[in-house]
């Protein structure tokens, strides 16, 4: 059986829309898959949702919900990477909900947001709906420079200042 959350998520976000699958491991479902909107090239983007449970006493009326996608490309090798994580650092530091990462041992490039999800039901379809729209907003914005300092079409200098919104942090 899968969480809570988890068959709400399955069950409601249709209604937005949303293509759900459901992601089995060992025949039980443990997370959902979420198809949102095309990326700006026209790429599928689709949304890993995990509920994390098992925190007991340090939050009993509440569970940690993930919010991850992968992104198209992968982050630069390791020549290139320090001035990658650069622009990463910055748009990272205007994002209120979610941040870009790396997964170091492969260079795995995705976005991951975490939200606080309380046992109260009548609260997630709306807590779904919001973080699955911001997730892809976050993308949407800044995924374009991330992507061209990765590729290396240009570098985190030019995408930062090229962004009003990542301030002065060349």
């Amino acid at each position: 059986m899968a969480h809570p959350i988890i068959e709400h998520a399955f069950a409601e976000l249709p209604r937005f829309s949303y293509e759900v699958q459901a992601f089995d491991v060992g025949g039980q479902t443990t997370q959902l898959l979420v198809h949102v909107t095309p990326d700006r090239a026209g790429r599928d983007r689709w949304v890993l949702i995990t509920v994390f449970e098992g925190l007991g006493d340090t939050l009993p009326d509440a569970d940690l919900v993930q919010f991850f996608c992968r992104l198209p490309v992968d982050a630069p090798d390791a020549s290139r990477r320090g001035d990658f994580t650069r622009l990463l650092l910055a748009v990272n530091n205007v994002s209120s909900v979610g941040q870009f990462c790396i997964q170091e041992a492969d260079g795995l490039l995705y976005f991951r947001a975490i939200g606080m999800f309380p046992r109260a039901q009548e609260t997630w379809t709306t807590l779904l709906y919001q973080h699955l729209f911001f997730a892809v907003f976050q993308m949407d914005e800044f995924g374009a420079s991330i992507e061209a300092v990765a590729t290396g079409q240009t570098d985190a200098r030019g995408a930062i200042a090229a962004d009003p919104r990542l301030g002065s942090l060349v």
